[in-house]
C-alpha cells in the first residue's frame, strides 16, 4: 500500500464564533478601525482585520490578517487584498488560502505580479483570489486492490510470529543470539517489500535497550527465546518483545523490549526479573530461560503477556500500559523449566472462562527425557496449584518408541465458554498422534480427547512439524516436536499440523503443513472449513496470526520466511483482495483555528461488494475511537465532530482499508475528511517606519469582493490600526572618534610619533528605532576657538540602503588623515548634527600625545673620560705623545627615524686641535646606535672636548617629515663632553746627610748616613729603581725596586766623616711600562769639617749646620742659584722650602767635572747652586691642542727643544765657573 499525504489546508474559526471574533478585532484596531460596505442581505461584515501588536515600535513586525468568511452556505467566488499603509514596510512571505494564488503590487496597485518582488520594502499592495467554500475538505483517492495471498518476507530465516501495524507487517524471530541483529524484520503489507528508512537498508534490525535508540542501533545485547511470542499495542503503534539478556555466568535479566513503531526507536527494557543465562548449543540452537505465552485477551489497546522462566517463575506484562503487572513474578510453578535443543517447554494462559479478564492458569509442558512429558498448573495471582497436586506425569502412548515429545496444552471451553480441559497431544514419529486431556482437578477427559481426534490429520500428524536433532548425549539423530502454538480467536482454536507419510525415508521431503480448526461455540470441527495444505517445504508452521484490517484473514508464519494467507472461515489460501489508502490531514491557517471542528470522514465511490474498514490516529499515533469496529460502504459517514483541529487532533491521519470478494475497480473511490472552517484568511507582515518628528499611526485597509454564484458582486472593506510610540531614546545621534582607531579621549591619549600619520575616524549612529536626516559632522582641529580652521571629515560609507537618511542599524564612517605635530598633547573635538535628533549637537574627542624625535650621543677616550650627568669633569689619564682613540656613541632615541645624521667636535680650550670625526653612516631609525671615531696623541695637561650630534626627523621614504601645518619638523641635538689628562713619568730624589738635607757640619771620623728617598712623581708604575751616589757606590733600595704612581722609598748608604769638605751627587733611574728609562734630576749633598780657631779661639762647634750663618769675613759671597721646576704630576707640587744660606766654601773647591751631570732641585730641598744643571729631560713645547696630531712635524719640534735645552745648560755651567 502507498502511503498519500494531503497538502495542509489553511482555514479558521466555526461560524458560530465568528460574531465574538469580529468584536475583539473592532477592540484591536485602534483609531476609529472601522468597515466599509456589509455583503448584501447581511448586517454584519464579512470581512475583518486584525493587526497585532496593537502598539508596535519601529523595526518590530505586525502580523496582519485579514479574514473573509462565507456564510452564505454555499461556494463562492472571492477575491481579498491588503493594503500595505505608508509609514510601514512589507515583509514577507505572505500567505493566502489554499489554492489561492497572491499577487503583488509595487505600485499601488495599478498593476499586479505572482513573483514576489526581489524587495519586499517595495510591496505596496498583496491580493489572492479563488473559491470560498461552505467548508473545508482534505481528499484522497483509494489505491487499487490488490490480491491477498503468501507473502515472502525473506528468502529463509527463522522467523516465529507474524504482527501487523499500520501498513506495515513485523516479525520477531526466535533463538536468535545476542550480536547477530538479525532478530526483527519489518515489510509492506501489500508488496512484502521490505520497509524503507528509517528501517535499516540490510531489511533486518534489532531493538536496543536505551530509549530513543534507532532499530539497529546500541547495543544488540538481547537474545529471543524460543517461542518469540511478540505483541502490538495497536493504538500506540508498540511492539513488546520477550527477551533475555546475553552472558555466560550468573541470572540475566529477563523481560521485554519495547520498540516504537511509527518512529523506529527503542522505547525501552522492561526488566520483569533474572534468570540463568541462555544455553548455547552453538549454530542456530540457542534458548534463553524466558518462553512467553500467547497474549491473554489481545486488543488494539493491548493484551497481557505471560513468560516463564527457568526457575518456574511466571511474569506478566501489561502491554496497555507498558508496566508489569500486578502479580509479575508471584508465582513459581513447582518443576523449573530446563529449555534445551531437546526439551522444549510450552506455555499457555487460560481461565476459568474464555471471556475472564485475568487468566487463571498458567500451563506448562516440559520433558525432562526423551519418554516423559510433565503437566504442570499454577495460579498467577494466589501461586496455588491445579490437579489437586503441583504437577501431572504424562502417560507415553508409545511405550516401545524411543522418544516422545508433548505440545503445549491447548485450553478448552464448553459452548458456555467455561473451561473444561486442557489438552496436550502426544507425538512419536511415524505413528497416529494421541491427545491427553486433563480437567482442573486433574481427571482424564475422554471425551474431549475424541472431539480433538476429530480434527487431527491423519497419519503421523504433528503438533507444528518435526525436526531431528542429536540428543545431547548421544550421536544418533532423533524427532522431536517443533516449538509451536496455537492460536484461539474467539471462540476458534486454530492448530497448526505436519503431517508425515509412514513410510518416507525422507521425512523432510513430502511432509504437509495445513492448520485446523476447532469451534468451542459447537463443540466440533469448525463448520464450513476445510483446511488447506501446502508442501512442507514451504514452511514449518510456529503460529497463526489474524489480520487487523479483516478479520477472516488469518495468516501463518514459519521457518522459512514465507506468510501466507488464509481464510479463517474456510480455511482456503488466500484472503479477499485489498486496498489500504492512508490520508493525512493537518488543517492550517494564518489566523487562529480555535473553536474549528472536524466534521466527518466519508467515503465515496465504493463499488458494490466492497467494504471498508478505517483506523483513525491522532497527532501522536494513538488511535481514536471515531470509526473503529465500523464496516463502511458507499456514502458511508462516520462523525469526527467531537474532534477540535488542534491540540492533540491537530492532525489525524486516517488508514482505510478497502476489501471484497473480488478485485475492484476503486479508480473514483475516495476518502475525505471535512472540518468547519468556512472562510479565507489572507496574512501578511509589516514593519512600522519611523522618524523622528512624529509619532505615526497606521491605518491598515483590507478589500474584499464576494461573487455569489448568479448575483451581483459585492465590496466590502475593512481598517485595522496600529500605534507606533516615540521615546526621546528612539531619536538619539551617536558618535565616536578614534585616532588610529584608538578611541581614547583625554590625554596622554595615543601615542604617536611626531610627523607619523594620524587617522581620524568617526562613526556616526542612532542607537534608537527612528531613522534621523543626514548627519553633519566637523573637527575644531584642536582650535576650539577658533572655527575658521575647522573641517568636515570625509565620508566614507554606512548608508546601506542608499537613502541618505541614517536609518536603525546602520553606522556611517568619516575619515580625516593629517599628521602627527611635534609637541602636544593634541585633543580634537568633533561635533555631529542630524535632523529630528533629540540630542543634538553630540560631541566626542580623541587626544594623542606625540613621541618627539630625539638623539643622544656619549663620546669616550680610550674607553672612558666621559663626564658625568652634572656636568663634573672626570678625565681619563693618557701618556704624552701616545696615540688616542676617541669614539662617539650616537643612538636615535626617539619614535621617528633621524636622517642626516653627523658629529662635531670642539674643544673647550682655545688653542687646543679640532678632532675629525667619522661617522658609518647618516641615517639612523628609531632605537638604532652607531659608533663614530676619530684619533690623536695625547698632549700634556688636562684637555676636555664636547662634540654635538645632529639628526633630521624622516619618514619610511627618507623624506623629511612635516607635521599637520605642512612644516619639516625641526632638527634635533644632543651633546657629550670628555677630557683626558697627559703628564710624563717622572722620579723625585731627595738627599740627606746624616738625616739633614744640604752641606752639615760633622766633627772628624763621625759616623754618616746618606738617605736616598725616591718618589714616582709620574703616572704610571717604575720598576728596576736604582740610585747612583759619584761617591758612594754602596746605595741599598729595598726590593722590589719599583714605585706606582705617587708612592716612595728610602735608600742608604753608609760612612765616615774624614774630608774636610765633602760634596757628592746622587740620582734615581729606573723603567716605564714601555721598558724606557727614566731618571731623577741629580742631588747633592755634604759635610765640612770646621777647622781650629787660629789664635786658640774656640772653633765653630762640629755640630752647627752648614746651614747656620757665619761672621768669618773670609766667607765668600753666595753664589746665584738657578732653580728649575719639573712638570707638574697628577699630584699637587709642595711648596719648596726657602734655601739656607750656605756656609763658607772651602779654600779651593774642586772644580766640577763638565761631563758630570747637574742634580736638579728636589721637591721641599733649598735651590741649586749656581753650578746645578737643568733637568736631562727635554721641557715639553707648548702644545697646539688638547691633543697633538701625529706626524713628522711634532717629531721636528721636540728635537729643536732639545737643542735649545741644550744651549741653557751650557750658558748656566759657564755663568757657575764665573
Amino acid at each position: 500500500m502507498s502511503r498519500r499525504r494531503i497538502p495542509q489546508h489553511r482555514f479558521g474559526w466555526r461560524r458560530r464564533a465568528h460574531t465574538l471574533a469580529l468584536a475583539l478585532a473592532a477592540l484591536i484596531a485602534i483609531l476609529g478601525a472601522g468597515s466599509g460596505l456589509a455583503a448584501a442581505g447581511s448586517s454584519v461584515n464579512p470581512l475583518s482585520i486584525t493587526a497585532a501588536p496593537a502598539t508596535a515600535p519601529p523595526g518590530a513586525k505586525v502580523a496582519v490578517a485579514a479574514r473573509l468568511d462565507n456564510s452564505s452556505g454555499t461556494q463562492e467566488a472571492a477575491r481579498l487584498t491588503v493594503d500595505v499603509p505608508p509609514g510601514s514596510s512589507f515583509v514577507g512571505p505572505a500567505q493566502g488560502p489554499s489554492g489561492w494564488p497572491l499577487e503583488y503590487s509595487v505600485d499601488g496597485g495599478a498593476t499586479w505580479g505572482t513573483a514576489p518582488p526581489a524587495d519586499a520594502a517595495a510591496v505596496t499592495n498583496v491580493r489572492s483570489a479563488g473559491q470560498l467554500p461552505a467548508e473545508a475538505a482534505a481528499t484522497a483517492g483509494l489505491n487499487p486492490m490488490s490480491p491477498v495471498g503468501a507473502v515472502q518476507v525473506s528468502g529463509a530465516g527463522d522467523g516465529f510470529n507474524v504482527q501487523f501495524a499500520s501498513t506495515r507487517i513485523w516479525t520477531a524471530n526466535h533463538h536468535e543470539r545476542p550480536g547477530k541483529g538479525t532478530w526483527l524484520r519489518c515489510f509492506d503489507r501489500v508488496s512484502g517489500q521490505p520497509c524503507a528508512a528509517p528501517f535499516p537498508a540490510a531489511g533486518h534490525a534489532y531493538i536496543a535497550a536505551a530509549p530513543g535508540t534507532p532499530f539497529g542501533q546500541g547495543a544488540d545485547e538481547f537474545g529471543t527465546p524460543n517461542s518469540a511470542v511478540a505483541f502490538v499495542n495497536q493504538s500506540k503503534e508498540r511492539i513488546y518483545v520477550p527477551v533475555q539478556r546475553g552472558g555466560t555466568s550468573g541470572p540475566q535479566s529477563v523481560g521485554w523490549l519495547c520498540g516504537d513503531l511509527a518512529a523506529m526507536v527503542s522505547c525501552g527494557f522492561i526488566e520483569a526479573g533474572q534468570e540463568q543465562p541462555a544455553q548455547d548449543l552453538t549454530v542456530a540452537a540457542y534458548f534463553p530461560s524466558f518462553n512467553a505465552a500467547e497474549p491473554w485477551h489481545p486488543t488494539d489497546a493491548g493484551a497481557l503477556l505471560y513468560a516463564a522462566g527457568r526457575s518456574g517463575k511466571v511474569y506478566c506484562l501489561d502491554a496497555a500500559t507498558g508496566t508489569l503487572c500486578p502479580d509479575n513474578a508471584r508465582a513459581a510453578l513447582a518443576t523449573g523449566l530446563d529449555a534445551s535443543i531437546t526439551t522444549f517447554p510450552f506455555v499457555t494462559a487460560a481461565a476459568t472462562s474464555s471471556s475472564a479478564d485475568h487468566p487463571s492458569y498458567i500451563w506448562t509442558t516440559v520433558s525432562p527425557n526423551p519418554r516423559t512429558g510433565i503437566l504442570q498448573c499454577v495460579d498467577p495471582s494466589s501461586g496455588a496449584s491445579c490437579f489437586g497436586a503441583p504437577s501431572l506425569t504424562l502417560p507415553n502412548p508409545f511405550p516401545a518408541a524411543a522418544a516422545v515429545s508433548y505440545s503445549q496444552a491447548v485450553p478448552m471451553y464448553s459452548t458456555t465458554g467455561a473451561l473444561e480441559a486442557a489438552c496436550v497431544l502426544a507425538q512419536e514419529l511415524y505413528q497416529p498422534s494421541v491427545w491427553l486431556c486433563y480437567d482442573p482437578a486433574g481427571a482424564r477427559q475422554a471425551s474431549w480427547e475424541a472431539r480433538l481426534k476429530a480434527v487431527t490429520p491423519g497419519d503421523s500428524a504433528h503438533f507444528g512439524a518435526r525436526v531431528m536433532y542429536p540428543l545431547a548425549g548421544g550421536g544418533n539423530l532423533e524427532p522431536w516436536s517443533l516449538m509451536t502454538l496455537s492460536k484461539q480467536l474467539g471462540s476458534k482454536v486454530y492448530l497448526p499440523w505436519v503431517t508425515y507419510p509412514k513410510a518416507s525415508a525422507d521425512p523432510y521431503g513430502d511432509g504437509v503443513n495445513s492448520v485446523g480448526c476447532f469451534d468451542f461455540a459447537t463443540s466440533a470441527a469448525c463448520a464450513g472449513y476445510s483446511a488447506a495444505q501446502r508442501p512442507y517445504p514451504e514452511n514449518m508452521i510456529y503460529t497463526v496470526e489474524q489480520s487487523d484490517v479483516n478479520p477472516d484473514c488469518l495468516w501463518w508464519l514459519g521457518n522459512v520466511g514465507r506468510l501466507q494467507a488464509f481464510s479463517g472461515s474456510t480455511g482456503a489460501l488466500g484472503c479477499q483482495p485489498l486496498s489500504q489508502t492512508e490520508l493525512v490531514v493537518q488543517p492550517q491557517s494564518c489566523v487562529p483555528l480555535d473553536g474549528v471542528h472536524y466534521t466527518s470522514l466519508r467515503v465515496q465511490g465504493l463499488p458494490a461488494g466492497v467494504t471498508a474498514t478505517v483506523v483513525i490516529r491522532a497527532a501522536d499515533g494513538s488511535i481514536l475511537p471515531q470509526g473503529a469496529g465500523v464496516t463502511l460502504t458507499n456514502g458511508s459517514v462516520v462523525d469526527l465532530s467531537s474532534l477540535p483541529v488542534g491540540g492533540a487532533t491537530s492532525k489525524l491521519t486516517a488508514t482505510l482499508t478497502a476489501t471484497g470478494a473480488a478485485l475492484a475497480d476503486l479508480g473514483g473511490a475516495t476518502v475525505s475528511i471535512g472540518w468547519d472552517a468556512h472562510f479565507a484568511a489572507l496574512c501578511l507582515g509589516i514593519v512600522p517606519k519611523a522618524d523622528c518628528t512624529a509619532a505615526v499611526a497606521l491605518r491598515i485597509p483590507a478589500h474584499a469582493v464576494l461573487a455569489p454564484a448568479g448575483a451581483t458582486p459585492v465590496t466590502t472593506e475593512a481598517t485595522a490600526g496600529v500605534s507606533v510610540p516615540r521615546a526621546e531614546a528612539d531619536c538619539r545621534l551617536a558618535l565616536a572618534k578614534t585616532i588610529n582607531g584608538q578611541a581614547v579621549a583625554d590625554p596622554p591619549g595615543v601615542e604617536l610619533p611626531a610627523g607619523s600619520a594620524v587617522h581620524y575616524g568617526f562613526t556616526v549612529s542612532t542607537p534608537g528605532a527612528f531613522t534621523l536626516g543626514k548627519p553633519d559632522v566637523t573637527d575644531d582641529r584642536a582650535t576650539p576657538d577658533d572655527t575658521g580652521d575647522d573641517f568636515h571629515p570625509a565620508y566614507v560609507g554606512g548608508d546601506t540602503n542608499g537613502n541618505g537618511l541614517l536609518d536603525p542599524g546602520e553606522t556611517w564612517r568619516y575619515q580625516h588623515d593629517t599628521t602627527a605635530a611635534a609637541t602636544g598633547p593634541v585633543i580634537n573635538t568633533a561635533t555631529a548634527t542630524a535632523p529630528g535628533a533629540s540630542n543634538n549637537p553630540v560631541r566626542d574627542k580623541a587626544a594623542y600625545t606625540p613621541q618627539p624625535p630625539a638623539i643622544g650621543i656619549v663620546k669616550k677616550i680610550n674607553g672612558a673620560g666621559t663626564f658625568t650627568a652634572d656636568g663634573a669633569p672626570h678625565r681619563v689619564q693618557v701618556v704624552p705623545g701616545a696615540a688616542t682613540k676617541v669614539t662617539f656613541e650616537v643612538t636615535n632615541t626617539g619614535a621617528t627615524a633621524l636622517g642626516g645624521v653627523a658629529v662635531v667636535d670642539a674643544p673647550l680650550k682655545d688653542g687646543d686641535a679640532v678632532l675629525q670625526v667619522t661617522c658609518p653612516r647618516d641615517s639612523l631609525q628609531p632605537g638604532e646606535s652607531m659608533l663614530c671615531t676619530a684619533e690623536g696623541v695625547g698632549v700634556v695637561g688636562e684637555h676636555d672636548d664636547e662634540a654635538t650630534t645632529k639628526g633630521n626627523p624622516i619618514g619610511p621614504d627618507g623624506r623629511p617629515l612635516v607635521g599637520p601645518d605642512g612644516k619639516p619638523l625641526p632638527p634635533v641635538t644632543a651633546s657629550s663632553k670628555a677630557g683626558y689628562q697627559a703628564q710624563p713619568d717622572a722620579l723625585g730624589l731627595a738627599k740627606k746627610t746624616n738625616g739633614r738635607p744640604g752641606i752639615v757640619d760633622l766633627a772628624r771620623d763621625m759616623p754618616v748616613t746618606w738617605t736616598y728617598v725616591v718618589t714616582n712623581n709620574g703616572p704610571r708604575r717604575i720598576t728596576d729603581i736604582v740610585v747612583t751616589d759619584d761617591k758612594e757606590p754602596k746605595v741599598t733600595c729595598p726590593e722590589p725596586a719599583a714605585l706606582d704612581p705617587g708612592a716612595s722609598m728610602e735608600c742608604t748608604a753608609q760612612g765616615t766623616a774624614e774630608v774636610a769638605d765633602y760634596r757628592n751627587r746622587a740620582a734615581a733611574s729606573g723603567r716605564n711600562p714601555d721598558g724606557k728609562p727614566v731618571s731623577s734630576p741629580q742631588v747633592e749633598g755634604g759635610y765640612r769639617i770646621p777647622a781650629p780657631s787660629p789664635s786658640g779661639s774656640p772653633s765653630a762647634s762640629p755640630s752647627t749646620p752648614s746651614g747656620s750663618p757665619s761672621a768669618s769675613p773670609s766667607t765668600p759671597s753666595p753664589s746665584p742659584t738657578v732653580t728649575f721646576t719639573p712638570t707638574p704630576t697628577p699630584t699637587a707640587t709642595p711648596t719648596p722650602t726657602p734655601a739656607a744660606t750656605p756656609a763658607a766654601a772651602a779654600p779651593n773647591p774642586p772644580a766640577p767635572s763638565a761631563a758630570a751631570p747637574q742634580a736638579p732641585v728636589a721637591q721641599g730641598e733649598p735651590p741649586a747652586t749656581a753650578t746645578q744643571q737643568p733637568p736631562s729631560q727635554p721641557v715639553p713645547a707648548k702644545a697646539e691642542g688638547s691633543l697633538a696630531q701625529t706626524g713628522g712635524g711634532s717629531i721636528v719640534a721636540f728635537v729643536l727643544l732639545g737643542l735649545v735645552a741644550l744651549v741653557l745648560g751650557a750658558g748656566l755651567r759657564s755663568a757657575g765657573r764665573r
